[in-house]
């Protein structure tokens, strides 16, 4: 079996990315994260791994260095993709048993498949993930191919070292490293892959990507009540009602906006409005709240969070929120980036009871539901 981090692992990241289209796809930002970081993390948390490097443009060099820093390698690509491969291998430690190289436009790679294949390849010195073909195949002229003996395979592949350098020694291209591999006279043993360990190759994949990346729902409650003044505004959801008072307060005192904020930071787990925005900063004196929220719903795109849903409630007594309602959620929903029909908004009186219904405030209560990606992507 197996020790303990025996395995080199390299990321394949030098591909040009001709059929993405527009745009390097590596770069692309998946659920708040660029497509390479996915798989490199996956690597790099793998108790059997002792090192990454990631292979890459030249042009490219100084930005994988700037997310990296000194958590793995970064070396410059070749022309093709068995080149770069070699590259790569020139700087695996010589004590790594294993050498495992992985397409970085394969984001969803899991740390069971990681696991199975460094087994694999240990015992036998090569294990490549593959898939049975399920689909019906033709030759160009329509007749039907027997499928029964094909795979579609996949990275991670992982060899031997020594099988991996004697292959990549005859100076020999293939569309893989398996083939190189076979050709050097060594045997291939196949693992099972998995269905989500998917390429990205065209622009339609990052719409399956995003499906695929395994997600949690999170809840989110919010709260908010402010007093009235006189000679202030009174502005809910950014919009400003004509009313005698105001709300009193550090920044525009927009209630309801402050309640939306604390739902969707306590469903993303962060410090709540309280922390972020004090109303001992002058910074945000007389602040647009709605400004604050954009801020709040980037922040939680930027991690890789989805807002699925906003219910919210304005207890007031007065005045009548009805007609000034939808605009509300177009201004709000606007703020998140999000269309209005995520989000649901409801006003109701206190019915003459207490502070609210004396007229002397206005509370906002706000509930959120987001779609966080799981720590471990894929299991």
């Amino acid at each position: 079996m197996i020790s303990t981090r025996e395995v080199f692992a390299l990321i394949l990241a030098a591909g040009s990315g001709a059929r993405f289209g527009s745009g390097d796809k590596l770069w692309q930002s998946l659920l708040g994260r660029k497509v390479w970081q996915f798989s490199f993390e996956q690597f790099a948390k793998h108790p059997m791994v002792s090192g990454v490097a990631v292979v890459c443009p030249p042009d490219r060099i100084a930005d994988y260095r700037k997310e990296i820093g000194n958590r793995a390698t970064v070396v410059e690509g070749g022309r093709t993709r068995a080149e770069s491969a070699r590259l790569g291998l020139a700087v695996a430690p010589r004590d790594a048993a294993l050498i495992a190289v992985h397409d970085a436009a394969r984001p969803l790679v899991s740390q069971s498949l990681l696991t199975k294949l460094f087994e694999a390849a240990s015992e036998h010195g090569s294990a490549i993930p593959a898939l049975p073909v399920v689909d019906s195949l033709k030759n160009e002229l329509g007749e039907p191919v027997d499928r029964s003996g094909l795979r579609a395979v996949q990275t991670p592949q992982v060899f031997r070292r020594e099988w991996l350098a004697e292959a990549y020694a005859t100076g020999e291209e293939a569309t893989d490293d398996a083939e190189l591999v076979r050709r050097a006279g060594h045997p291939l043993r196949f693992v099972p892959g998995e269905p989500t360990n998917v390429k990205i190759t065209r622009t339609e994949d990052m719409k399956l990507l995003n499906r695929l990346v395994p997600t949690e729902v999170r809840v989110g409650h919010g709260y908010d009540i402010h007093a009235f003044a006189e000679g202030r505004r009174l502005i809910l959801g950014g919009v400003e009602i004509p009313w005698h008072k105001g709300l009193a307060g550090h920044s525009d005192a927009d209630a309801l906006t402050h309640a939306i904020m604390d739902a969707l930071l306590g469903a993303a787990g962060l410090p709540d409005i309280g922390c972020r925005f004090p109303n001992t900063d002058p910074t945000w004196k007389d602040a647009n709240s709605l400004s604050l929220l954009a801020s709040v719903a980037k922040e939680l795109t930027e991690s890789g969070c989805r807002i699925l849903n906003i219910d919210a409630t304005i207890v007031a007594q007065a005045p009548k929120m009805a007609p000034f309602a939808e605009q509300m959620k177009a201004n709000l929903a606007s703020a998140m980036g999000v269309s209005h029909r995520k989000i649901g908004l409801k006003a109701t009186t206190h019915e003459g009871v207490g502070s609210l219904g004396r007229e002397e405030g206005i509370a906002c209560f706000a509930a959120a539901l987001i779609a966080a990606p799981l720590d471990d992507c894929g299991g």
